[in-house]
């Protein structure tokens, strides 16, 4: 389901011919989505005590969220995307990440806690590195086919990694 999702929000991009900065947008708000559920997941690891677990929650709120915050400073510049395409991958991202928590939260006996507090971060690098090439290249069709995939390849890779 996350192949799909994800091949839908940038074929969206593509053929509506919206900006990188749309689909860029999509995946900001789908890592915001991935850290919300992760705070369940910090809170469902069975082996901790519930201090530590809410010392780690609000860490990884801190952490997480305030990397997020960095981000937006880049992305608050621009002023052009399609808030459809936002709406619309958002949702799709939010069904299929709430699917998958409802799916695997009985895993919670094989999760260990650095990787639960380390496994989004992984997700957010290609953003990153969208924003480098957005600044000194401008919006490209190409770079939004690139960053989907590159994207879509490290949700795919740590939805497994995560989950096995």
């Amino acid at each position: 389901m996350l192949v799909f999702v994800n091949l839908v929000a940038i074929g969206l991009v593509v053929f509506e011919k919206w900006s990188l900065l749309t689909l860029m947008f999509v995946y900001f708000v789908q890592s915001l989505i991935i850290g919300f559920f992760n705070i369940f997941r910090i809170f469902s690891l069975k082996k901790n005590v519930l201090r530590v677990k809410v010392f780690a929650a609000v860490f990884f709120i801190l952490i997480f969220y305030g990397v997020h915050f960095y981000l937006w400073g880049f992305l608050e510049d621009y002023d052009f995307f399609e808030w459809r395409g936002v709406l619309l991958g958002s949702g799709l991202f939010f069904v299929n990440h709430l699917f998958s928590f409802w799916k695997h939260r009985a895993e919670k006996d094989k999760r260990d806690f650095v990787g639960v507090m380390l496994f989004p971060f992984v997700r957010v690098w290609p953003m990153f590195l969208a924003v480098i090439f957005l600044a000194f290249c401008g919006d490209v069709v190409l770079w939004i086919v690139v960053f989907g995939v590159l994207k879509s390849i490290v949700d795919v890779a740590m939805h497994f990694v995560e989950h096995s």
